[in-house]
């Protein structure tokens, strides 16, 4: 399997399911609650699937909106997509409507498709977008739209996906992904992560988002693995499929780990011990989770830096016997520095500005030249924006975002520094670090989520961050919350935050 997908990288992402339909085809690739497919079954429903939709009138090179949550119907016109050579805006259906109505505006969509299989927020957008409805074999019922009139995209690359940021900052940006950059990340699962036919994958990450796409879905199928969707996580019904389906990989963000081990811990639950393989993306996790996981779920955490425009810069790797917030080391032919403010290369364990290049780097921004160029200088670096450093060892470290260090009577103050400590308190289930300016300074403020099995004071945070912090990092203003407000890939929308204490 390792030599055939060093064979692979440049082809479609779907070219791996019709090898794998000729070797396991009785073997299921996908299911959910509306039933299965084989993987010979899959391979014949991306054929059906291309046929329909030649009938509605797409052609190779269209740019499609596809709206939609984790589901049978979902993934095989995604496949299917892939294979015809149209370029899909993916979008997850818990996005506003209005928000959607951005993104069509600037994507200039031929066709719109909303499916229904799993997602009522779809049938609400159906309506919303007064889109037909239509029913097929392969996708369920959806709601759909042609354009009257085509606009042209002027995408000449191998791109299959854009992606829309989630905008915890500004407007959304089109990230566009390239058959290259998506069979990189799952080649990287399989020879990494050794996600082989036996195992089974529980998708819980929407295949909407980047995390979810390559490293959960195609990683999943590009080893001949089972993968099964969940739309909407939740604690109970993740864990009743753990333990129904033996399910042994599962990857999420840090909440959702962090609400698992709550519901276990609240209901004493056990028997989760087929799960061989957890991995956490999209932001910082701390020593108490990685503790709790380990001693519950019974193996380590894996964790992992990336982000939309270059995806799986670096990961944890098996063996690692460090119980820190490393993110791991870079993924291999993937090249990083770390950049002082003057451009120099930043020593070893000086903070700098994360530089990466690599075959999982975008193609670019949608119709967005100038920033391309902002972001990306002439020896093809890009650059995260993110501050952290390496140790003697080579392993990464983020400590937070350029745009997001404050500076608070001229001292430094990372936020993902602060965030870590009050996560490290038992009674903290999730936290959120933002800067406030004022008059002549920036004050710190934090937003707590508390663990639903113990009562929280801000006077209990303020006293334990007292032993924790330097004074300089320490929030001038703390509010609790039922619960923070999270986008469907896990990330805190600190935009939302932001916008409460404005």
């Amino acid at each position: 399997m390792t030599d055939r997908l060093n064979q692979v990288v440049s082809e479609n992402i779907s070219a791996e399911i019709t090898r794998l339909a000729q070797q396991q085809a009785t073997s299921i690739a996908i299911y959910d609650a509306r039933g299965d497919l084989t993987y010979g079954q899959l391979e014949n429903a991306i054929a059906g699937a291309i046929a329909e939709l030649k009938q509605l009138g797409l052609q190779q090179g269209d740019l499609v909106l596809a709206v939609g949550e984790n589901s049978l119907g979902y993934s095989v016109f995604l496949l299917s997509a892939a294979r015809m050579g149209l370029v899909a805006v993916l979008e997850n259906a818990r996005r506003s409507a209005p928000e959607i109505e951005g993104i069509i505006a600037h994507a200039e969509p031929s066709a719109q498709f909303y499916f229904h299989d799993n997602s009522l927020d779809c049938i609400s957008h159906t309506t919303y977008f007064k889109a037909g409805i239509q029913r097929s074999t392969f996708f369920g019922e959806y709601g759909f739209i042609k354009a009257q009139h085509q606009a042209e995209h002027g995408i000449k690359a191998n791109v299959f996906a854009i992606i829309y940021t989630t905008g915890t900052t500004g407007l959304p940006k089109g990230v566009m992904l390239t058959h290259e950059n998506l069979n990189f990340i799952a080649k990287m699962m399989h020879q990494l992560r050794d996600i082989t036919p036996q195992d089974r994958v529980l998708a819980v990450l929407p295949i909407s988002h980047v995390m979810g796409l390559a490293s959960v879905f195609l990683g999943a199928l590009h080893s001949g693995a089972s993968i099964c969707f969940l739309p909407k996580f939740s604690p109970e019904k993740c864990l009743d499929l753990i333990a129904q389906l033996q399910i042994t990989v599962l990857q999420g963000a840090p909440v959702m780990f962090a609400k698992l081990l709550d519901h276990i811990r609240k209901h004493d639950l056990s028997g989760f011990t087929s799960l061989r393989f957890l991995g956490s993306g999209g932001a910082p996790i701390d020593k108490v989770l990685k503790e709790g996981v380990a001693t519950i779920l019974g193996c380590t955490l894996q964790n992992g830096y990336g982000l939309t425009e270059i995806p799986s810069v670096a990961w944890t790797r098996f063996g690692d016997h460090q119980s820190d917030d490393s993110v791991g080391l870079a993924l291999p032919g993937v090249e990083i520095e770390f950049r002082k403010t003057d451009g120099d290369l930043a020593e070893v364990g000086e903070v700098g500005e994360l530089w990466v290049r690599g075959p999982n780097l975008m193609f670019g921004y949608f119709k967005n030249p100038e920033l391309n160029c902002q972001v990306i200088d002439r020896d093809g670096w890009f650059n995260t924006q993110d501050l952290g450093y390496l140790n003697a060892d080579g392993y990464m470290y983020i400590v937070g975002r350029t745009k997001d260090l404050i500076i608070r009577s001229g001292f430094k103050v990372y936020p993902l520094e602060v965030e870590s400590v009050l996560l490290s308190h038992p009674s903290v289930l999730h936290a959120a670090v933002v800067g406030r300016p004022t008059a002549d300074n920036e004050e710190v403020w934090a937003f707590i989520e508390p663990d639903k099995q113990h009562t929280l004071s801000v006077e209990e945070v303020t006293a334990y961050l007292s032993t924790q912090l330097s004074p300089y990092k320490r929030p001038s203003k703390i509010i609790l919350m039922d619960s923070l407000p999270l986008a469907a890939n896990g990330k805190v929308l600190k935009s939302q935050l932001i916008s409460t204490i404005a």
